[in-house]
């Protein structure tokens, strides 16, 4: 059954009455308006709101903000929207009502969060087989890591726990880990989406998932609150909670079961540093599947994604694979581009002193045409092929024995770096020419799973984390 959220608003300076269920807000005017009048006076202007953020009060007296909203039409005065997300603040007994702004700190819970930082570290017990007493005690050195700085913000895994009042007498110990972000400077609610849009994109990395779901997001902010009464009082320095909800996909996804994931210790300290590159919007998270099942097959799209997060990954880290690579590379490259700049300059003088309109206009052509291919030869270091066999060459020592199972799967004798490179490109050009539509080939799957393990080596060289390190990274993953 989907939760019904009714309450009170302002919006243009008119009130309404609203009605939220099933992530669609509707809001109705005190008063609906004649159908006629409203239609004449409403025509053409059906494209006229903006986004906006909406604050609002519950019927049982909660602040709720509704976020990213654009309404339109219904007529007579009522209004839609759908909602990608809001937050609620359950602190009623103040007035008036905490508003959400001036965030100073954020919190995430789920079990994406469980895996990462496992909450049962905290349980230390006695020696059952050589003791005759059972302890159970909360080590509180593990209940918080250590801060790592982002952008000045402080970032800390913890865990929460608690001895539960339950009828379930199997339960001891009731405990959830969390991602807490103390900020350097207070966040607005639109800033509080962005942070919530980055973490999770960081553990859609650790979890190779496309998707990744909360159980919970916190923001916390603190206000001076008068609990005296009429002359007397008593002002205290008070922690207000908003609770943030966002809408998920439909799609069916999950994380992997298996206990054997990325930990905290798997990143090596490495924390704020690769968070740094995954939360970059240039970073691409698209080939990653939905769920197991979906980690399953493949299929073009697919495809064209892990090639272009590759390109992209690898052209980071190598920025002159090529030119590094092979001197005469270089020179060759050198000698096409100074060739173009002075045919530039030559072109340039030459404009100078004619007076031909003509001669001009054909000159000026040429100086574009001479910017163009210099753009384009800038970029060139290395083809797609190349980068390809060097990636499965450097990384043989970590995805070797993932290749060998591939193989053996596919009952594969023999698939060198560049064989496998040249299925995958004529497989990436087929797709984008449109001819993509035979089924895979073995050597194709081999390629594209290898490719996908090479992204994650090349990240995680990017942060200069050893061979050891990422290969038990990949072995998790993968």
């Amino acid at each position: 059954m989907s939760k019904i959220i009714c309450g009170e608003l302002t919006f243009n300076n008119i009130k309404y009455k609203f009605d939220f269920r099933d992530n669609i807000l509707v809001l109705l005017p005190d008063e609906l308006q004649e159908y006629t009048k409203w239609h004449f006076e409403h025509i053409g202007a059906r494209e006229k709101f903006d986004y906006v953020n909406i604050d609002g009060t519950t019927n049982n007296g909660w602040y709720i903000c509704f976020i990213h909203v654009k309404f339109s039409y219904l007529g007579r005065g009522i209004l839609q929207a759908f909602i990608p997300g809001y937050v609620i603040c359950k602190a009623n007994g103040i007035s008036p009502l905490p508003i959400c702004d001036n965030i100073e700190k954020l919190r995430f819970y789920g079990t994406c969060l469980d895996k990462f930082y496992y909450p049962k570290r905290i349980i230390e017990t006695s020696d059952f087989l050589h003791s005759d007493d059972i302890k159970f005690e909360v080590n509180k050195n593990k209940l918080k890591t250590e801060d790592f700085i982002v952008n000045k913000d402080k970032f800390c895994f913890g865990v929460y726990w608690k001895a539960p009042y339950s009828s379930n007498i199997n339960v001891v110990l009731d405990v959830a880990s969390f991602l807490e972000i103390n900020f350097n400077n207070c966040k607005n609610i639109n800033e509080i989406v962005e942070y919530y849009l980055n973490v999770k994109k960081f553990f859609s990395f650790i979890n190779n998932r496309k998707y990744v779901k909360f159980d919970k997001i916190v923001a916390y902010k603190n206000e001076q609150i008068n609990y005296g009464f009429k002359e007397h009082d008593d002002i205290r320095n008070t922690e207000i909670e908003f609770e943030f909800f966002f809408v998920d996909p439909e799609d069916k996804f999950d994380l992997n079961n298996s206990l054997n994931t990325i930990h905290i210790e798997d990143l090596d300290n490495k924390f704020s540093k690769l968070y740094k590159i995954i939360t970059d919007k240039d970073f691409l998270t698209e080939y990653y599947p939905l769920s197991t099942q979906d980690n399953n097959y493949i299929d073009n799209e697919k495809y064209i994604n892990v090639s272009s997060a590759f390109e992209s990954e690898f052209d980071k880290l190598y920025p002159k694979f090529k030119s590094t690579f092979s001197a005469e590379y270089s020179e060759v490259k050198k000698s096409i581009l100074k060739f173009i700049a002075n045919k530039k300059n030559r072109t340039n003088k030459k404009i100078k002193l004619s007076t031909d309109k003509n001669e001009l206009t054909s000159m000026k052509k040429v100086i574009k045409e001479c910017e163009y291919f210099s753009k384009i030869i800038k970029k060139i270091d290395g083809s797609l092929q190349e980068k390809i066999v060097y990636s499965y060459k450097e990384y043989n020592d970590i995805i070797g024995s993932k290749k060998k199972e591939l193989m053996k799967n596919y009952e594969l004798v023999k698939a060198s770096p560049g064989i496998l490179a040249d299925k995958f490109v004529k497989r990436r050009n087929d797709i984008s020419h449109g001819n993509g539509t035979e089924q895979f080939t073995s050597f194709e799957i081999i390629s594209y799973e290898l490719m996908r393990m090479s992204i994650y080596c090349i990240t995680l060289e990017r942060i200069k984390m050893s061979k050891e390190k990422m290969k038990n990274f990949i072995d998790k993953l993968f």
